[in-house]
């Protein structure tokens, strides 16, 4: 069986196309399958894909009726174990040489070892077999939603870069003057890409043609000043500068066999954590994660406030530096929404990689498709610290490749990823007790257990809060660890305790607490949240709690979202439970802070 996608959409058996008779809907369902080849693919994911933002109200029930009419056309030729059900998923096994896109991609990266050895000319060749499984524009005959859009600029983007490094070899092996008409093309045909023009003037350098390559240089300096207000990059001034000392092509300051200009070697990860204590096992199993050849290309590290989601990421980043030689990139969202900026994430990943800001689409779609095909043969780690829940990462996320993505945030990726998870629980007694004897120095814990037990009960098990107080305690030499028990025992001090210059419990809460609004833009879960907080009932069940005229269900979701902030914990299938950090700051809250509730709730003891 041959699996294309690089052209019209096709599933031949035989030479025989299976979709022959099909519908452009499910050409695209079989593209969407195919584009993530043995991986589930859950259900939302194909909705999104098929209809986007617009799907049918019995959208599930029509992609059941394709995929039926698709895994049909597969056991016609007794082929049906390809596409499987699961829980709420389609998987369809695809073996990689049947694949056009994977033997393309496996191609590249073979092309790309040639050309690190020297071997410009085996390489060029290597990727001259692999662009000539393009057939036209990828995704063919299918009927795209906003996503599928995307993921052909994607595609169209991995092919020009491609065709670059195709050029780029070949100058540096044979005779130039042959490129110079393929060049120009591409060049009129992607005005604003600089390294084609670049190309383009070593080609013509090369070829003895010294004017008109100073010629190319002038006119895509006017056009960039013109419609992005902006002098030329690095690689051009480079190639011009060759050309006007009249060096050969390959002795200028840019290597005509080097990666494209933009792409630099990022080095972006914050300064590891000093103190790391209490961790040892989730490190060791992060670490297994990213060191996995062939692992998950998306890790999400989960937990509630002041768990030390992010100190264990960049630890174990840290860590696995040498596993990715691309360089790696980070990203704080504590306080950017999903779609800020130029490009949203994605054009903040971009100019990471030295994407000028004039070069990154606004739209974050496309901004998207350019990040994808960038990263698509790069090892890469990509650090996206402090995600909020619900953002925007569709497209933003690697998929199969080297590059890795690490996500910490209270739930910040969905189910329908596929992502690989760490959920992080507060620290056992023992392993917090630890941490606040390595942070206060030797001996004063031994000192007085009771005190540092009690410390620790407060805390809660939270690292936050643990190295709130330890660094507290460390910087007074001769207070009590008995002091601060009674402080942190007392609930109206607790929280007044737990803060140190910049970090705090309280704004950490708050960072949860002021999601609650893009959860529910009602004020229903706000509003349940604070009467929990304010009642006398310690543990909660949905069909316990009653609002005038909620059903049962709608209190059962306002539950689920305060769980996903980790403002919750649920206990067993039914029943939840606050903790009293959390407690405490909402309790706050209520005093100076008025919710508009949108009914009247109360909660009722068993």
């Amino acid at each position: 069986m041959r699996f294309q996608l690089l052209g019209p959409v096709r599933i031949e058996v035989r030479g025989a196309d299976l979709l022959v008779t099909s519908r452009p809907i499910q050409r695209s369902l079989a593209a969407a399958l195919m584009l993530r080849a043995g991986e589930p693919v859950p259900v939302d994911d194909l909705i999104d894909w098929l209809w986007g933002d617009a799907p049918p109200r019995t959208s599930r029930n029509v992609l059941q009726f394709h995929v039926s009419r698709l895994r049909s056309a597969l056991a016609a030729e007794g082929e049906a174990g390809r596409l499987v059900t699961l829980h709420s998923a389609y998987r369809l096994d695809v073996h990689p040489d049947e694949l056009d896109l994977m033997q393309f991609r496996r191609l590249h990266k073979q092309a790309r070892r040639l050309i690190g050895a020297a071997d410009h000319a085996g390489g060029a060749s290597v990727l001259a077999t692999a662009l000539a499984l393009w057939r036209g524009t990828p995704l063919g005959q299918c009927s795209l939603a906003r996503i599928g859009h995307g993921e052909v600029t994607a595609l169209l983007e991995e092919r020009l870069g491609a065709v670059e490094e195709r050029i780029t070899a070949e100058l540096a092996s044979g005779p130039a003057a042959r490129l110079v008409g393929e060049l120009r093309a591409l060049s009129a045909a992607h005005p604003l890409r600089e390294r084609l023009h670049e190309l383009l003037m070593l080609a013509l350098h090369g070829s003895g043609r010294q004017a008109e390559a100073l010629a190319v240089f002038a006119d895509v300096r006017r056009l960039l000043i013109d419609q992005l207000g902006i002098e030329p990059g690095p690689g051009l001034v480079a190639a011009h500068r060759t050309v006007l000392a009249g060096l050969p092509a390959d002795d200028g300051a840019t290597d005509p066999a080097a990666p494209p200009a933009e792409l630099i070697r990022p080095a972006e990860l914050p300064r590891d954590t000093p103190m790391f204590h209490g961790r040892a096992f989730e490190l060791w199993q992060l670490v297994s994660m990213l060191r996995t050849d062939g692992g998950p290309a998306v890790i999400a590290v989960d937990g509630p406030a002041g768990v030390g989601k992010s100190a264990l990421a960049l630890h174990a980043a840290h860590a696995v530096q040498d596993q990715f030689p691309d360089g790696q990139l980070y990203v704080d969202l504590r306080h950017a929404s999903a779609g800020s900026g130029p490009g949203g994430i994605a054009g903040q990943l971009l100019r990471g990689l030295g994407v000028t800001v004039g070069e990154i689409p606004a739209d974050p779609a496309e901004a998207a498709a350019r990040l994808r095909s960038l990263v698509a043969s790069r090892w890469l780690l990509i650090l996206l610290d402090n995600v909020p829940l619900g953002a925007r990462l569709d497209g933003v996320l690697p998929g199969r490749g080297p590059a890795v993505a690490m996500l910490t945030g209270r739930g910040a990726v969905g189910p329908r990823h596929g992502v690989q998870r760490l959920m992080l629980d507060p620290l056992p007694a023992s392993a917090a007790t630890a941490m606040l004897a390595a942070l206060t120095g030797p001996g004063r814990v031994t000192a007085e257990p009771q005190a540092a037990r009690t410390i620790v009960e407060h805390c809660e098990g939270l690292p936050l809060a643990i190295q709130i107080v330890g660094a507290r305690i460390a910087r007074q030499r001769f207070a009590s660890l008995e002091s601060f028990a009674e402080r942190l025992a007392d609930p109206q001090r607790r929280l007044d305790t737990l803060r140190d210059g910049d970090l705090s419990m309280r704004g950490s809460l708050m960072l949860s607490y002021d999601r609650l609004g893009e959860l529910d833009r009602t004020g229903a879960t706000a509003a349940l949240l604070h009467r929990l907080a304010t009642g006398d009932v310690r543990e909660y069940e949905a069909g316990r709690i009653s609002a005038a005229g909620w059903r049962v269900d709608d209190v059962e979701t306002q539950l689920q979202h305060l769980c996903d902030e980790r403002l919750l914990r649920q206990v067993d299938a039914h029943s939840y439970r606050m903790p009293e950090l959390v407690r405490l700051f909402v309790g706050e809250l209520a005093r100076v802070v008025r919710v508009a509730e949108p009914s009247q709730w109360c909660a009722q003891s068993a």
